[in-house]
Parts: C-alpha cells; structure tokens; sequence
C-alpha cells in the first residue's frame, strides 16, 4: 500500500439557475476549490454516489417549487452525503423552509454577499485534525483489504460499525451494521479481487470525519492488474472505525469485471 497527499477541496454544487451556478463556481474556483455542478437533485445523488466531497451547496428549490418535495429532496441529499456538511441556500422564506432542520451546517437566503458565503464555508470546514492513530487504522483498514485479513479488519472498528455504499447494483449497493455483517461483505466482495493493492492519494479531514481518496486494483484473469479510483468516509469514535461511506463509480468497476 502506498501514501501520496495530494489534493484539493471539492465542492458539490446543486443549483438549476445557469447564471448562478457559473457565478458561486467562478467565486470558489477562484479561493482553490474544485467545484462540481449539477443543474438536479438526480444528478447530484449520482455525484454523491461516486465521489466524495469536503462541502454540498444545494438550492432548495431545484426540481420543484414544492417546498414538501423539495425539503425531502434536501433530507435525502443531507443522508446520502454524510457526514460531508450540506450547506443550503435558498430565496423562499415560507414556514416549510428547513433553517434548522436535517443536520444543515448552514442555511444563505438569496441574494447574499460572496463574504458571508465564504464565512459560513469556512465555518463548516473547521474540523478537528486527523491524528496519527487515525492514520495508522486508515492504513491498517486497507492493508487488512490487501491481506484478506477479516479479523483485524473489524478489530478497528466499533461494534455496531456502519458501512455504506450507496448504489442501486444489487451487488455492491449495501448499507449494513456490526462487525459480523461487515466481516461476511468484506470476505464475499473481496473473493473476486485477486491480489488488491491500494494507493491512498489524501486524507482529508471533515467536520465529523476523514475522506480518503485511493487507487484499487488487482489481477484481471487475463493476468493484467486493473484498477479504478474510489474515496471512502471514515467516521471515528476514539481511534476506532464507526462508520464507513465507500464512494465508488458502481457501473464503471462492473463494467470492467464483466470485461
């Protein structure tokens, strides 16, 4: 296994307003951050499906000048991307608008100024840091991957550990909890991966938890090594793993072991 930092902050920005969308992205392109658009709640959860992101922007009424609809779009986004902060903004002040509702780190109402954007964004980022003991289990996690060494693997983390991979495949798609439910995914999963090797590329920290972003591959049956790029989300509880986000690019990694 091999660690190389790199990397910036990403973005997911969720706004249908064109004019918009290229102004917040220019605005934060310019303070470093890689931005990511996305015109529909659809696209998003796709984005968020395979990616992970430092912070979510998402306009409340995207899809729909429902309010009901749109807030529980909103929730869903807010699940689907945890523990990433989801800041909202939004120019509809009716008694529906979730201000504080759904775990938002932050709630704009429109129009406001590129300062208090730029506040409120730095005031999501504080995190704590990421200690060493973080570090060592992230690498543990990954060589008990490499080394089929389940035992271990669920050793790191807590007893009602949570992993997630959100997806439709009927495969890999799973949300499930505790040590011996991860145990038997990770042993079922894993037997089709000959000789997995991953290269960690940034450990981040969030708010309330670690992206790291690697490099998987193994031996295809024709003997070349493929491989694809993936981030997980690590949520600690002490210097134990309590839960897990694989963000993975599901049809891709299919696609290339049906190949």
């Amino acid at each position: 296994m091999v660690v190389v930092p790199s990397g910036v902050a990403r973005v997911l920005l969720i706004e249908d307003d064109a004019d918009v969308l290229a102004t917040i992205t220019m605005l934060l392109e310019m303070y470093g951050f890689d931005v990511v658009g996305s015109a529909t709640t659809r696209e998003a959860r796709t984005e968020l499906e395979r990616g992970a992101f430092e912070i979510v922007l998402a306009d409340l009424m995207v899809d729909s000048l429902d309010p009901v609809r749109s807030r529980n779009d909103l929730a869903q986004l807010v699940r689907l991307a945890a523990p990433t902060p989801v800041g909202m903004f939004t120019g509809y002040l009716g008694k529906n608008t979730p201000i504080d509702e759904h775990g938002l780190a932050f709630t704009l109402i429109k129009p406001f100024p590129s300062e208090l954007l730029l506040a409120k964004l730095a005031a999501a980022f504080e995190s704590a840091p990421v200690t060493e003991s973080h570090h060592a289990r992230i690498r543990d996690y990954f060589g008990c991957l490499e080394h089929a060494d389940w035992e271990r693997l669920v050793a790191g983390c807590t007893v009602d550990v949570v992993y997630q991979l959100p997806s439709d495949h009927p495969r890999f798609g799973r949300t499930i909890r505790g040590r011996a439910a991860f145990r038997e995914l990770a042993a079922a999963t894993f037997r089709d991966f000959v000789e997995p090797r991953f290269t960690i590329d940034a450990i981040r920290p969030l708010p309330r938890g670690v992206i790291v972003q690697f490099q998987g591959s193994w031996l295809a049956r024709d003997g070349t090594r493929q491989s694809i790029p993936g981030s997980v989300l690590f949520v600690f509880d002490g210097d134990l793993i309590a839960e897990i986000g694989v963000r993975l690019d599901v049809p891709a990694l299919h696609a290339v072991l049906a190949s």
